[in-house]
């Protein structure tokens, strides 16, 4: 036998010894891991509350792991978003800061042979919220508070294959209550993202 073929021999035997010893679920796993970055604008639902920053950039993150078969699973993620706007003419500056971390049970959908993916979910989130005015670089005044609520979101996603993904998520964050300033208000808000996800 040639040098030649004797290395293809022994690569192909090397290649077959992999397959061999590959576990099921690296080809066929029962559950789909799925992460993704989730960029979008943010409305908060008492606008007269968080006026002027009531409309904040929000970005987040979450991994949700489900059944490959049934589609249902859960999903744990975070998410902050922030604001800032001038005060009239004065040369102050009002920010807001909203911090969140969240988990749910998750409904996923297949269709188009597996790559058209709607979604629902539901949960409780942790809110955390701190309002800041700056005037001249300095803080003015600032305080924080912290709430307890729910959320739902749907959305969809397609996957073009390689484990990538984008889509769309809309998602509504209710029940909470904080108090700044002295002042009684919700940090309820509702979002719309573009959503990048990568799945295993």
């Amino acid at each position: 036998m040639s040098r030649v073929g004797l290395l293809a021999s022994l690569a192909a035997c090397a290649l077959s010894s992999c397959v061999m010893v590959a576990p099921d679920w690296a080809y066929d796993p029962a559950l789909v891991v799925r992460g993704t970055l989730e960029l979008g604008a943010q409305r908060m639902s008492d606008d007269g509350y968080w006026a002027p920053t009531d409309e904040p950039f929000a970005i987040g993150g979450l991994i949700d792991v489900r059944n490959r078969a049934s589609g249902f699973g859960g999903e744990l993620g975070a998410g902050l978003a922030f604001d800032d706007a001038d005060v009239g003419n004065t040369g102050t500056d009002a920010e807001l800061s909203v911090g969140e971390l969240f988990g749910g049970a998750r409904q996923t959908f297949s269709l188009f042979g597996d790559r058209l993916h709607p979604y629902v979910a539901v949960g409780a989130t942790v809110v955390t919220v701190t309002a800041r005015i700056t005037q001249g670089g300095w803080v003015y005044d600032e305080d924080d508070d912290a709430s307890f609520g729910l959320y739902g979101r749907v959305g969809a996603y397609w996957s073009f294959g390689g484990g990538f993904d984008l889509g769309v998520d809309f998602r509504s964050v209710f029940g909470t209550d904080v108090e700044l300033a002295g002042a009684g208000g919700d940090v309820d808000s509702s979002r719309l993202a573009v959503v990048f996800g990568w799945s295993i």
